[in-house]
């Protein structure tokens, strides 16, 4: 009964199907896919994907060239 259903079915079931090592990774792929759909005009950044994937907001700050 969901309006977009028979346009996004396949896609999420791909999705869902998928292997995820935590529910952590699956929802930054869900995030990442939504982020994509709706056209979301920022850029969308993963501090693990960072270099030396850091754990803090601080360390986020420092590895995208902060101050």
């Amino acid at each position: 009964m969901a309006p977009f259903y028979e346009k996004y079915a396949e896609e999420i079931e791909a999705l869902l199907g998928e292997s995820f090592s935590s529910l952590g990774a699956l929802t930054v792929a869900t995030v990442k896919w939504v982020h994509e759909r709706i056209g979301g005009p920022s850029e969308l950044l993963v501090a693990s994907e960072l270099p030396g994937a850091p754990d803090t907001l601080e360390c986020v700050w420092e590895a995208l060239g902060g101050c």
